[in-house]
């Protein structure tokens, strides 16, 4: 579908948010990324707030992670997101090097960014998280990875870095074992229903 035929079917006012989730789901971990950020503006003009998740409470919570075929246990999420996020770069450093379109692709949420080169683009909304140190991580690329988010919030931005590096969950990476869960859907399934979604009669409205 033509980019923007597709926009106009995102952009329809008679989408409903689960319609636009759907979408958006369907499309992650695609290199349609500039589709995904037009599903996400619509999504935030038409239900703020869509992304947020629960806060997390009650502590650190044990995590699983693995990356090609070394598995560690980690105390927290943090440490176990953190650990991925360095080999993940470290297997594809590109993105970081030289900004593009994969970049915003990873780096940009809905109203935040999860990476910025400096701690004042980084909370430039909201200053006053800069000074918290348990809100963010300098990485070894030098730049600043945001670490004010749930466990979800921390998966997506995983699948973000690893689809633009051909890296797939179950296979070359693992989180808490959901890559290889069963009826967790695959990707290959996953672009077959995007593609069915847009030429169907939906796509005319």
């Amino acid at each position: 579908m033509e980019f923007e035929k597709f926009r106009e079917m995102v952009e329809s006012p008679s989408r409903s948010k689960d319609e636009l989730l759907s979408i958006r789901a369907n499309a992650l971990s695609k290199d349609g990324f500039s589709h995904i950020l037009v599903v996400e503006q619509v999504l935030e003009q038409r239900f703020p707030g869509w992304c947020k998740g629960p806060s997390s409470r009650g502590g650190s919570k044990p995590t699983v992670a693995m990356f090609r075929g070394e598995q560690q246990d980690f105390p927290s999420e943090k440490e176990a997101y953190l650990w991925l996020i360095e080999r993940f770069i470290a297997h594809n450093p590109k993105p970081f090097m030289n900004p593009d379109r994969q970049t915003l692709f990873i780096a940009k949420g809905a109203q935040v960014l999860y990476f910025a080169r400096s701690l004042d683009a980084l909370f430039r909304q909201t200053p006053h998280l800069a000074k918290d140190g348990r809100k963010h991580h300098r990485l070894g690329n030098g730049w600043y990875a945001q670490l004010v988010l749930n466990e979800e919030q921390k998966v997506e931005i995983l699948e973000r870095i690893a689809s633009v590096s051909n890296l797939r969950m179950g296979v070359d990476w693992d989180w808490n074992g959901r890559g290889v869960a069963p009826g967790r859907v695959d990707v290959d399934d996953l672009l077959r229903e995007l593609q069915d979604l847009a030429s169907g009669p939906a796509a005319l409205s």
